[in-house]
């Protein structure tokens, strides 16, 4: 089987949780869904992921990447997008400025880069992601609120909503996991190979989970997605189309000019997109 083949195997493997979510919720064995997904959605964000983020940057023999644009390849497509929001589309360039920032990167990201690009660049996914986790949960949120509507009332705690759900947000494990792994990496051999150990079957349950509850929660609200209206398509349009092309368009030109390397730039708009 050539690679492209098993590729395509490989993509059509994870979309098997994703169906069986589907086919649950249809059959209805679940007596409140939307319970079911609430619950699977805390333990794949507050155990499963963190542990795959961990468990990526654990080992000794990973190189973190050296390069700069690495790092900064994604700040700068958030800086370059909200730029042309604030010019071209300014009545919806609160929630576009958050949604642009916000991608399923651990739930779809993650799996779709463990199958196109392999086990190896686990550790750079892990950095990659802590990095959109980061900046989605206080650029995003920041801009809402300075571009959005103001609250109304001036009651103080409307005011404060928005700094105290970016504080909740910042407790997620799934934010500090890549500290955890880096730290982890300095632990005596013995100790850090039962570190991975005990991370593995936590961490191999990520991705189905993820995938199952995506599935049942996409059939739990099948009609309010039948009733997409113009503002939800630009929302969609930017966050599955503008940013993964802006994103190439930049890991493009930094492979050509030798400030990135092929594997990284994948990784990039496979976490883009």
């Amino acid at each position: 089987m050539d690679t492209a083949l098993a590729n395509v195997v490989a993509l059509l493997r994870l979309a098997i949780p994703a169906v069986l979510g589907v086919i649950v919720g249809r059959v209805g064995l679940f007596a409140d869904p939307a319970r079911a997904v609430a619950t699977l959605n805390t333990y794949a964000l507050y155990v499963a992921f963190p542990a795959l983020i961990a468990l990526g940057l654990l080992g000794r023999e990973l190189e973190l990447p050296s390069q700069p644009l690495f790092y900064l390849l994604w700040p700068l497509a958030l800086v370059l997008a909200h730029l042309s929001i604030g010019l071209f589309a300014r009545r919806e360039r609160g929630t576009l400025a958050l949604v642009g920032g916000f991608g399923n990167v651990a739930y779809l990201g993650l799996p779709l880069v463990a199958v196109t690009l392999g086990p190896s660049i686990a550790g750079p996914a892990a950095l990659l992601v802590a990095i959109h986790m980061t900046l989605a949960v206080s650029v995003g949120p920041m801009l809402l609120v300075r571009w959005g509507a103001a609250p109304t009332g001036g009651a103080m705690g409307e005011q404060d909503r928005p700094r105290r759900s970016i504080a909740r947000v910042l407790r997620l494990p799934l934010l500090w996991a890549p500290l955890v792994g880096l730290l982890a990496r300095a632990l005596p051999e013995p100790a850090r190979a039962e570190l991975a150990t005990g991370l593995g079957p936590l961490a191999g349950s990520a991705a189905p989970v993820a995938l199952f509850l995506l599935g049942l929660h996409v059939y739990g609200e099948r009609r309010r997605l039948a009733r997409l209206d113009g503002p939800v398509v630009l929302h969609v349009a930017l966050r599955l189309l503008i940013m993964p092309a802006l994103v190439l368009a930049l890991a493009a030109l930094g492979v050509a000019v030798g400030w990135l390397t092929p594997s990284l730039a994948q990784l990039h708009v496979i976490l883009a997109c």
